[in-house]
């Protein structure tokens, strides 16, 4: 999901019974009374699979990016004033077993993929041109002797200084950074991990990255300008109903970082980090709603939302009021029922 003016948000949802994609937005989100009904897409014949995977381009702009039947990846932008809808979605090519990694510079949609043959590639689409680099289907091939995780989603960030991607090894669940201002130097990184990466940029040349251990834990990596490169363990999995199922981090555009995760108790956790330290976590939800990684988003300065789907595929929301900081508790998306994979 993603937010392209203030106090708007636009969902995208995949159908179980059909797998086509739907869509709604909220005009208001502090107001969870104020959101649409699912709005239809023409998907031209495909089904979609795998979480959709938005990234805002410009004001009033964001390009959604899914996967089809054939395991390709496909793109189609929303205009929110010109148009209101989508255009029509074109194919950008790869075989892929999981959704890409996206990151945005300068007018400019870095996308990152591993294929089914384990190797990790590289595109860029330009907003003002509509231009592939390389163009059609093509992709340029990062590092052809090391092979990487098909099933775990790169996590790519614009730090100001340089677009990064992280990657998992395919053995040992080792950790790479690439940075792709470097032409592709890899930079092996500690810590074992099976997942649920997300990078973070609030400062120009540092980074935060989020993601699941081995164990079920929630791993912090970090990087800080003239320091080394640190690993924390953020929460540590007690038992198999605490290990941590998924993981989302934005930054709060009021020099915030909001880190969520969601454990397979189904408990919904929430962390700030505010002048490099964490305040105390917050529970959003105890055990019984989300079933799915959350999905969060920034719709105003420190306005936060974040989303997920139940056990029966239906979409919750739950909106934080930006004075009390008080959550409006779990409530359930209009019509968005029969849902799978998760929101995007």
């Amino acid at each position: 999901m993603v937010s392209i003016a203030p106090n708007h948000i636009n969902v995208s949802l995949i159908r179980a019974g059909d797998r086509q994609m739907v869509w709604q937005y909220s005009w208001l989100a502090d107001d969870t009374t104020k959101w649409t009904g699912l709005h239809p897409n023409d998907s031209k014949g495909h089904s979609w699979y795998h979480s959709p995977v938005s990234i805002a381009t410009a004001p009033e702009h964001f390009s959604l990016f899914l996967i089809s039947e054939d395991n390709s990846l496909y793109q189609a932008n929303f205009d929110l004033n010109d148009t209101g809808e989508y255009t029509q979605w074109v194919k950008v090519g790869g075989l892929l077993a999981a959704p890409p990694g996206v990151a945005f510079e300068n007018g400019v949609v870095h996308i990152f993929t591993v294929g089914m043959d384990r190797i990790l590639r590289y595109k860029t689409w330009t907003f003002k041109t509509g231009a592939y680099n390389p163009s059609g289907e093509d992709y340029m091939e990062i590092d052809r002797e090391e092979l990487f995780n098909a099933d775990i989603i790169p996590a790519g960030v614009n730090t100001g200084n340089d677009v990064s991607v992280f990657v998992v090894g395919r053995d040992e669940n080792r950790l790479y950074r690439y940075n792709i201002d470097g032409k592709g130097k890899k930079d092996p990184l500690p810590g074992t991990w099976i997942g649920g990466l997300k990078a973070v940029s609030l400062m120009k040349g540092e980074w935060d990255l989020f993601g699941i251990s081995k164990e079920g834990h929630l791993n912090h990596l970090y990087y800080r300008n003239g320091h080394s490169i640190q690993l924390e363990i953020l929460h540590r999995a007690s038992n198999a109903n605490d290990q941590v199922l998924g993981v989302d981090a934005v930054d709060s555009k009021d020099g915030k970082m909001e880190l969520f995760f969601t454990t397979h108790g189904r408990e919904v956790h929430h962390l700030t980090l505010n002048s490099n330290r964490w305040r105390p976590w917050g529970l959003v939800s105890q055990a019984g709603i989300i079933v799915t990684p959350p999905k969060a988003v920034v719709h105003a300065a420190g306005a936060l939302a974040v989303f997920g789907l139940d056990e029966h595929g239906v979409a919750w929301g739950n909106v934080r009021d930006r004075k009390t900081t008080q959550w409006s508790g779990w409530f359930g998306l209009p019509s968005a029922g029969g849902m799978t994979e998760n929101v995007g």
